[in-house]
């Protein structure tokens, strides 16, 4: 799966993980996993999909590709 390079794009919409962990309370490693997409290193269920989509909304990132990216590494489709 391509990377959704989502520091680059947070960058670009000029905010820092930093603004982020300060207005959402997420810890700066949660943030940090959310970005380089190491999503199995975030809390289970709803704790994650809430900071994700938390990360989202305040680095300026439509959140629908990244929950999509997050529901096919957590819970991959089944072929057969």
């Amino acid at each position: 799966m391509p990377s959704l390079g989502l520091s680059r794009l947070r960058e670009g919409n000029g905010v820092s993980l930093e603004q982020i962990a300060h207005q959402t309370k997420i810890s700066i490693g949660f943030l940090r996993a959310i970005e380089a997409e190491e999503f199995d290193k975030l809390p289970g269920g709803l704790f994650a999909t809430s900071y994700i989509r938390q990360y989202a909304a305040l680095a300026g990132i439509d959140d629908r590709d990244l929950l999509s990216q997050y529901n096919l590494r957590i819970a991959p489709p089944k072929h057969g």
